[in-house]
């Protein structure tokens, strides 16, 4: 019985042995397969980092080349003498903002200063960004309305565009002007959409300053006044 004994545990050890063996032998067959998965799958990485980092580095570059764009040389010296009335000016603008189906079209009417902030904006505009933008505000505000999310996927030059156009549209008459210098001040009549204790309040005044270059007065400030009227005074 203990000769059977111990044979029949050598032949188990013997079996569990053959085994292990086996078992060692797959292993080591399995181990380059799964090496070469974690290669692919690490040199995978690797290249969708890469083409990232390529594409950062694109776009980087491509912002610097349009910040080092020559700049717009600075504004000339105002001429008074050869100048028109800040009247004419003004009225000029209006005409041409009310018309105007781009900002090109009236970016001479605004002064230098603010045709390169303008210019700049415009060259710094990735429209993907600015969608990216919307989508994160609509996610935080899903009451806001369409149209008052919309500015945010808005170009530069359309925002100021609109903006311009709205003062134009506001603008009904000419009340006074002051010259100092360079710098014209103007107070006008305009249309307001004001309700105030369930009454409504269509007038109001505002303040203009426009600044003159070279030969012409060009609009630098737009200031509706805090007073309203229902009729126009």
């Amino acid at each position: 019985m203990r000769a059977v004994y111990y044979f029949g545990k050598l032949t188990v050890l013997a079996i569990c042995a053959g085994f292990t063996i086996a078992v060692v032998s797959l292993a080591f067959a399995a181990e380059p397969r799964d090496n070469a998965r974690a290669k692919a799958e690490a040199d995978r990485k690797m290249a969708d980092f890469q083409r990232k980092m390529d594409e950062a580095k694109r776009n980087q570059k491509a912002i610097q080349e349009r910040l080092h764009q020559p700049s717009l040389p600075d504004a000339p010296p105002f001429d008074p003498t050869g100048a028109p009335t800040p009247e004419e000016c003004l009225r000029a603008f209006i005409v041409a903002a009310r018309q105007a189906q781009s900002m090109d079209e009236i970016i001479d009417y605004v002064p230098h200063v603010q045709q390169k902030a303008i210019r700049y904006r415009q060259s710094t505009y990735d429209p993907k960004l600015a969608a990216a933008a919307s989508e994160r505000l609509r996610a935080q505000h899903p009451e806001g309305s369409a149209s008052s999310l919309s500015h945010v996927q808005k170009s530069p030059s359309e925002f100021f565009l609109k903006w311009y156009k709205d003062v134009a549209e506001s603008i009904i008459d000419i009340k006074s002007v002051k010259i100092d210098g360079n710098k014209a001040k103007l107070v006008v009549l305009i249309h307001r959409n004001a309700v105030v204790n369930g009454e409504q309040y269509s007038y109001s005044d505002a303040d203009v300053e426009m600044v003159g270059e070279g030969t012409y007065w060009k609009l630098l400030k737009y200031k509706p006044d805090i007073v309203v009227y229902k009729q126009a005074p």
